[in-house]
């Protein structure tokens, strides 16, 4: 663990802005949040105490602040002052409550239109451009301060095309995975993000789940019998019968025509970031009917991320495997026994204590 005397604070030109160096993680503190929700500063203080001492699982918090329930929300430095920094990302959250969901006040026109700012880049960005901090080239400041921002610019993004969007009566595996890995973030605090910056290594399994998706419809996935998947596919589909989406293919083995749900299939335009895709940042995509929604739920739940998901991930982000370790290692039994069954517990059950 890291030694907090090699943390320090940068003020920014407004009072109330912080950055902290090396790593550049930023924040505000109480009084300076409570400026940009259009709120005083005793209403901030009780959300923030609200927040630190609801439960993490058991609470009623809206779901994007209860990633940090229990937590101690302060940045963590040497500042002499003992200065209460607020760390960005729940500044932001905090903002989006005030913005949003919070009862009407005078001020809610404060907060709804610096969270429309705040929105377009991250809480951390805009406080950087109040410090004028600058990651250096030679570190992975920028990386680690940038991950939640990356993710949820993705989110933004996947279905933003207008020229081959989503077409009603289909959907897509990426935004099916992204309640799951939004149930991940909001249990443990854990953002499975894109890409990983040090090895360039996608992260997101989406392309992966699809394949498998449809190679278990061929009953082409040894690690499930094919009396069950038939079993399956009778249950959801009315019919034993494989499906293959299959396209055209020419390769070693000669050519192999389209299999014959393909043309079930419809192609729509996905968006990803430019930092990670630059300029050619519009993928066409395999998008599937409704009618196929149920058993990939089935799937997805079933098979995929209790068997699948998580050596995947692991092998891809194995720090942030180890941080959901450390998030674990701190929760208490009863925590734990509550999360086992939920789909969050199926991909983490390896790190779960067995049930007695």
């Amino acid at each position: 663990m890291t030694d907090n005397s090699e943390y320090w604070l940068v003020p920014g030109d407004e009072p109330g802005y912080y950055t902290r160096e090396p790593d550049g993680v930023s924040g505000m503190t109480v009084s300076a949040l409570a400026d940009f929700c259009g709120t005083q500063q005793p209403v901030i203080t009780n959300i923030l105490n609200r927040i630190r001492d609801s439960d993490p699982i058991s609470n009623s918090l809206e779901d994007y602040l209860k990633p940090y329930a229990g937590k101690d929300w302060r940045l963590i430095s040497n500042d002499p002052e003992g200065r209460k920094v607020i760390i960005d990302e729940l500044c932001q959250a905090i903002t989006e409550y005030y913005a949003f969901d919070a009862r009407q006040y005078d001020g809610q026109v404060v907060a709804r239109n610096n969270f429309r700012v705040i929105a377009k880049a991250g809480m951390r960005l805009f406080i950087w451009t109040k410090t004028g901090y600058r990651p250096s080239d030679s570190t992975k400041a920028e990386t680690k301060a940038t991950r939640g921002a990356y993710w949820y610019k993705r989110i933004s993004l996947a279905l933003s095309d207008t020229e081959k969007p989503l077409q009603a009566g289909y959907f897509c595996v990426y935004v099916e995975m992204m309640r799951f890995f939004g149930e991940l973030e909001m249990r443990l605090g854990y953002v499975v993000d894109d890409i990983n910056l040090e090895t360039e290594e996608y992260i997101v399994p989406d392309i992966s789940i699809g394949k498998c998706f449809n190679s278990w419809l061929r009953d082409e996935d040894r690690t499930i019998p094919k009396e069950l998947s038939r079993k399956i596919r009778k249950q959801f589909l009315g019919s034993e019968d494989i499906v293959d989406f299959r396209a055209a293919a020419d390769n070693k083995s000669g050519y192999r025509p389209a299999g014959a749900n393909n043309n079930e299939l419809s192609m729509y335009n996905h968006v990803y970031p430019e930092e990670s895709h630059g300029d050619n940042n519009i993928h066409p995509a395999n998008s599937y009917p409704n009618k196929y929604k149920s058993i990939f739920h089935y799937y997805l739940e079933e098979h995929y991320i209790p068997e699948r998901c998580f050596p995947y991930i692991k092998k891809r982000d194995p720090q942030g495997i180890e941080q959901l370790k450390q998030t674990l290692d701190v929760m208490s039994d009863k925590a734990k026994a509550a999360l086992s069954g939920t789909l969050v517990g199926r991909f983490i059950r390896g790190l779960l204590p067995p049930s007695k």
